[in-house]
């Protein structure tokens, strides 16, 4: 495992993944949304007003 795999595993492990539907509503109170997404998923689509 590389470097940088082995940096995101870590990072997976602390941070928790919340569906798209979950992320938008969390965002229209007071949280700060934050796309991490690859390249080839941000081509497939971005969150609304993103």
């Amino acid at each position: 495992m590389s470097g940088r795999e082995q940096r995101l595993a870590e990072l997976k492990e602390r941070v928790a993944a919340v569906a798209p539907e979950d992320a938008y509503r969390l965002a229209q109170g007071s949280a700060t949304l934050l796309d991490v997404r690859d390249p080839e998923e941000w081509a497939a689509g971005s969150p609304r007003g993103g």
